[in-house]
This record gives C-alpha cells, sequence and structure tokens, in this order.
C-alpha cells in the first residue's frame, strides 16, 4: 500500500512537471513568430506585442504558481515519506519487542519446566532415601529384636541356673542349720568383742595423745583420716578391690565419731565433695559445655576412664551406706534411696550410665536394713525400681551390654530374689566383722 501510494504520487508530480513545460512552451512560439514578426515590421505591429507580453506575464504566474503547487506537493510527500518511515520504524521496534516478549516467555517457561523437573527428581530422590531409611530402620529393629531374644534367653537360662543354685544352696542350708546356728552365735559373740577392742583402741588414742595436743590437731587429724579411708576407695585401693572390707571402715567411722564428734562433719564434707551421688545429686551437662569440663564437674579425674570413675563413685557410695548402717542412722539411709529412686524416675535429672551402679551399691549394702527398718514402704519403692527404673536400665544396657550387662542382671537377680523371699534381701557379706586377727585388716 505505501509503494502503491508512492508510486501515485510521484505520476502525479510527472502530470504537473508536463503541464508546466506545455504553458511555457506556448509563449516561446508566441515570442519566436513575434521576434520574426517585429524583424519584419515593428512599427506596424506594437499592439499585438503588447498583448504577447501580457500572455507571457499570464503564463510566467500560472508557471510560479504551479512550481509552488509542485513544491508544496514535494514537501508534502516527503513529509509523509517521513511518516510514514517512523511508522514503519515503531510497527518493527514494536515486532521486535513482541518478539522479545516471546523469546523471555519461552526462557521462562523452560527455566520453570527444568525447576519443575529438578525438583521432581529431588523428590524422587528423597523419597528413595526415606525408602532405604526405612529399611535400615526395619533391618535394624530386626537385628535388636533377635539381639534381646538372644540375651532374654541367656538372661532365662542364667535365671535357672541361679533357681537350681539357690535349692541346692537351700538344701545345703537345711542340712547344716542345726551346725550353723551355734557357730554363728559363737560369731557375733566374737565379731562384738573384737569391735570393742578396736574401739577402746581408738578411745585410748584420742582420749590420749589427742587431747593433749593443741585444738587444731584434731581437726588436722579428722582430715587426715577422712582423706586415708577416701583413698581406699581409689582404683587399686581396699574399699574397690574387696567391697566386703567396707563395714571394718565402716565400724572404724562409727567408733571415731563415737569418741571426737568433730569427724562426723568433716567426713561427711570430704565424701560428699568426693562423690555428688552420696547427696545424692547429679549434675547435667549444660548447653555449650565441653566435655572435659562435664567430666570435671561431675569430679572425674583427668586421665581417668569412666569406668575407673564408676568404680570410684560404687566404692565411695558404697562406705557412705555402709556407714549409714553401722551408725543405725536410717532415716538419712531411707531418704537418700528415695530421692536417688526419684531422681532416675524424673526426666529432668539423669543419673546416666552409672545409675544402675550406685542403685545396686544401696540394695546390696542397706537393702536389707531398709527392708527391715521400713517394711511396707520400702516394698512400694523396690515396687517404683522394677516397674519403672529396671526397664530403662534394659535400655541403657542394650546400648552398653559390656559395661552395664553384670551390673543389670545382677540388680534384676536382686529384684527378684526380694519378690520371691518375703520381701527380704540377703545380709550383706562381710558384715559381721571377722575375729580372727590374721584376717583383720593391718590399717585398723
Amino acid at each position: 500500500a505505501y509503494a502503491q501510494q508512492q508510486q501515485q504520487q510521484q505520476q502525479h508530480l510527472q502530470q504537473l512537471q508536463g503541464a508546466a513545460s506545455t504553458s511555457l512552451l506556448v509563449p516561446s512560439s508566441s515570442s519566436s513568430s513575434s521576434s520574426s514578426s517585429s524583424s519584419s515590421g515593428f512599427a506596424s505591429k506594437v499592439p499585438g506585442q503588447a498583448a504577447a507580453t501580457a500572455a507571457t506575464k499570464n503564463s510566467i504566474s500560472r508557471l510560479q504558481r504551479l512550481l509552488q503547487e509542485t513544491t508544496e506537493a514535494k514537501d508534502d510527500l516527503l513529509q509523509q515519506q517521513k511518516k510514514e518511515e517512523r511508522e514503519e520504524q515503531q510497527r518493527e521496534a514494536e515486532r521486535l519487542e513482541a518478539l522479545r516478549q516471546k523469546a523471555e516467555r519461552e526462557r521462562k517457561e523452560r527455566e520453570e519446566a527444568a525447576r519443575r523437573q529438578a525438583l521432581l527428581e529431588q523428590q524422587q530422590r528423597e523419597e528413595e532415601q526415606r525408602k532405604q531409611q526405612q529399611e535400615k530402620e526395619r533391618l535394624q529393629r530386626e537385628k535388636e529384636e533377635q539381639e534381646r531374644q538372644q540375651k532374654q534367653k541367656e538372661l532365662e537360662e542364667q535365671q535357672r541356673q541361679q533357681q537350681q543354685q539357690q535349692q541346692q544352696q537351700q538344701q545345703h542350708n537345711s542340712s547344716s542349720s542345726d551346725s550353723s546356728n551355734s557357730s554363728s552365735k559363737n560369731n557375733r559373740s566374737r565379731s562384738r568383742q573384737t569391735q570393742q577392742q578396736s574401739i577402746e583402741t581408738l578411745k585410748t588414742f584420742i582420749q590420749g595423745p589427742l587431747q593433749q595436743k593443741p585444738p587444731d590437731t584434731k581437726v588436722y587429724f579428722c582430715c587426715q583420716l577422712s582423706s586415708r579411708i577416701l583413698e581406699l576407695c581409689e582404683r587399686g585401693g581396699q574399699l574397690s578391690v574387696r567391697p566386703s572390707s567396707v563395714w571394718a571402715y565402716a565400724y572404724l567411722i562409727r567408733g571415731v565419731n563415737t569418741h571426737l564428734p568433730e569427724f562426723e562433719r568433716i567426713f561427711r564434707g570430704a565424701l560428699f565433695s568426693t562423690c555428688t551421688y552420696a547427696v545424692p545429686f547429679s549434675h547435667r551437662r549444660a548447653q555449650g559445655m565441653t566435655a572435659e569440663a562435664f567430666y570435671l564437674l561431675r569430679g572425674q579425674w583427668a586421665g581417668e576412664s569412666e569406668g575407673e570413675f564408676f568404680d570410684r563413685m560404687a566404692a565411695t557410695l558404697r562406705l557412705w551406706i555402709a556407714h549409714l548402717v553401722c551408725s543405725k542412722k536410717t532415716e538419712e539411709l531411707w531418704r537418700w534411696g528415695a530421692r536417688f529412686v526419684n531422681m532416675l524416675c524424673c526426666s529432668s535429672a539423669k543419673a546416666g550410665r552409672v545409675g544402675p551402679v550406685l542403685l545396686l551399691q544401696f540394695l546390696q549394702v542397706g537393702g536389707a536394713a531398709a527392708a527391715a527398718a521400713f517394711g511396707q514402704q520400702f516394698v512400694k519403692l523396690m515396687e517404683v525400681v522394677r516397674v519403672y527404673v529396671h526397664p530403662k536400665f534394659e535400655t541403657l544396657k542394650l546400648k552398653h551390654p559390656q559395661t552395664l550387662g553384670p551390673t543389670v542382671l545382677q540388680l534384676q537377680l536382686l529384684l527378684q530374689h526380694f519378690f520371691a523371699h518375703g520381701h527380704k534381701l540377703p545380709e550383706p557379706e562381710g558384715k559381721l566383722m571377722k575375729s580372727k586377727e590374721s584376717e583383720l585388716n593391718q590399717d585398723i
């Protein structure tokens, strides 16, 4: 359409130029004929020349108007062309912008498709990983179930053997009960005599040479004696190697307390600073605390393994429980047992892996005395241990079978013995002091 319009304008311009040329040629002929006529006779043709001049002027005027119209038409044509060029450029720009927007939409669609594909692949990978994790957990549960069944079988076998041994022991005890009654009476009388001799020796020292020293000497003596006794709880010490010897030192502590009341306060402070579980109190690891700082906080020495720390805490608590039993402080004995069991049941204050070790020491050393003193109330405490505490220990045993397996098993056998024998626990070994001098510890 643009080309046809331009062609029509050019044809119109050519027509105007042709008309202008024709108008110019007519006056020229008149002029030439006038010139030739004038050459033949100028004077006779003056009126005709004036007419020709007027015609020429008219022609020139028309020609000028024609040229002006032509120029204006040309200017209009140029403006029209420029306007059409601008419109064409604008249409081209709009077309290019439309193409750019289309390309941008296609690019975004490709990116969105790629993102959806990546998201779909990621979801597929996560689903595959989840299935693999579920399969691993299922296999792990099956393995744990098999191990639990195997351990249950081993435990049942051990219980069966234990029952057989108990039956044999009962038969043996029934056959030798008559002879043992008389011998036990003699042993108790000899034990009391030995205890009296030890207490008399301490009484002589405290009331004799110690009274002649300055007052601070008593405090120094109490601190040194407490430190030496607690050293026996360390690895390789008498109370760690031979647990039954704890009763000899418990009787020694009772004798010192009788004649030197200051010793009770100093010994209690030294023991609590060494073993916070004797309070009982269990430190918790704060957020951001390092393992070394936590070990130092709970009383574990540098370079001391966890097993050695547990053994030292068990020996120290064994000494404290034996001291409470020998001193007939049954109320403190009950408070310790009740508080520790509550601490084991409470989710916000856990004793950790040392819990089974400490509870076993309490029941082995002080369980018989607590059962005799508190009767049905102690039965309720043991019921809580059996229902709530022991299952937690079984879970811990599965995670640490080497360190906690024997301890949890002994605790289970002790619970079974308590509920199977009229709510009674066996007397701890070594509670009756030996009467023979060769069997006494030389430190005493």
